[in-house]
């Protein structure tokens, strides 16, 4: 329980913020081409652009995943295109997963799109409210 408010009184605030959330994911990111991938797909284009070529037990302890599921989510990457398997020819015994050309485009696609609803939260702000909000989400997200 919150130390300000009761669930009760928090109930219609909670229910205007998911609102204005939605309208913000609809305006600047749904309508762009990461709308067709999963959080995890995302997660996983993000990490091979990161660090390059890496094998699925290199992607399943950076994500903290189960192997079966970073090899469904990689089989979808592959069979779109973004992704492709290969075998280094030093160690036959390994696959690894790296991006394709187009795997990479997509993926600066979805961070262009990340960065275009941070904006869009951003732009009708001025200064001081930019930095309160942020302050504030930092506060939200804090562990």
């Amino acid at each position: 329980m919150s130390k300000y408010s009761t669930p009760e009184e928090l109930t219609p605030q909670a229910g205007e913020l998911l609102s204005h959330l939605e309208k913000l994911v609809q305006r600047y990111l749904l309508t762009q081409e990461s709308a067709e991938l999963s959080k995890s797909e995302t997660a996983i284009l993000r990490l091979l652009a990161a660090r390059g070529a890496s094998t699925m037990s290199e992607l399943t302890t950076e994500l903290g995943i189960a192997c079966s599921s970073a090899t469904g989510i990689v089989d979808r990457l592959v069979q779109r295109g973004y992704a492709e398997r290969t075998r280094p020819d030093d160690d036959r015994r390994t696959v690894k997963v790296a991006l394709t050309r187009r795997g990479r485009n997509v993926n600066q696609s979805c961070q262009d799109d990340r960065l275009n609803l941070g904006r869009g939260m951003l732009e009708p702000l001025d200064p001081k409210e930019r930095a309160q909000l942020l302050a504030l989400f930092r506060k939200i997200t804090q562990d």
